[in-house]
């Protein structure tokens, strides 16, 4: 009886103790306020520095990728040439690579929503940097290109030693040899980048974005891809030797041939 007397007091003392006032209130939601306000910008450095390394990380595995392919075809690696007829780039001659045939990834076999596209597109999110990440499916098979790494382009000329090379069930493609390709100094192999394109149509709905490029240009050459600071002002790339750099903005300028880049909204920045 004594214990549920007790109780039954401190129950009654709690309903007659004074509320919060409304000052009261305010001051404590205006502290929390104070407090998001404090750790917001640390959250959202953290989120971008784990975008970067996971894009990092991606790249280290898209040359992994493309050392085998080099290893497997005498030091030739994909590419891209500016004026040259391609449907998939790089893409589909690293297909084998991650464990497609090149005749999987054609437009009949990605597109769609059900279960073999997207299981086909899914083993394509290593090309797909984590600040513009792939869909879960693809409505028609251009989608790809905005949202894929890119990789160098240049005019045919002997000057960036270009060269074509027939593979066996591929059609013949842009090809770079790595070695003469350290000779003439070349820039960047693989890259984040941002595209000319602001906004696509999908499904009936108008898709905007900071989307890829599925290759880059160096120096002015209109309104086309370039390397693009992805990552709070930082671009990832992926250097034709296979070892991944980091440039902040204006110290792109710091590696072969670059003079012009977009910065993180497309702008674009020349040297």
């Amino acid at each position: 009886m004594k214990k549920i007397e007790q109780k039954r007091l401190h129950i009654m003392y709690i309903m007659r103790r004074k509320p919060f006032t409304l000052i009261e209130l305010l001051v404590v939601i205006a502290i929390i306020a104070i407090l998001a306000g404090m750790l917001l910008p640390a959250l959202t450095k953290a989120r971008s520095k784990a975008f970067s390394t996971a894009c990092k990380n991606q790249l280290k595995q898209c040359g992994f990728y493309m050392q085998m392919y080099a290893n497997d075809f005498k030091g030739w690696v994909p590419a891209h040439a500016r004026g040259y007829d391609y449907e998939t780039g790089y893409l589909d001659t690293l297909a084998p690579y991650i464990g497609w045939t090149p005749d999987t990834i054609k437009k009949s076999s990605m597109t769609g929503n059900n279960e073999r596209a997207i299981s086909i597109l899914s083993k394509f999110k290593t090309f797909s940097c984590p600040t513009m990440p792939l869909p879960k499916y693809l409505t028609t098979y251009a989608e790809l290109h905005h949202y894929t790494y890119g990789v160098f382009s240049c005019p045919r000329t002997a000057s960036y030693s270009y060269y074509e090379l027939k593979w066996p069930e591929v059609n013949s493609k842009a090809h770079w040899k790595i070695e003469l390709m350290k000779i003439n100094n070349t820039p960047p192999h693989m890259a984040d980048t941002i595209s000319h394109v602001k906004s696509y149509e999908r499904e009936g709905t108008t898709v905007t974005g900071i989307f890829q490029a599925p290759s880059f240009q160096v120096n002015s050459q209109g309104d086309v891809g370039y390397i693009g600071m992805r990552h709070d002002g930082e671009a990832n790339t992926l250097r034709i030797d296979m070892a991944v750099k980091s440039y902040k903005g204006r110290q792109i300028f710091t590696a072969p041939r670059v003079v012009r880049y977009r910065s993180g909204n497309g702008t674009i920045i020349d040297k």
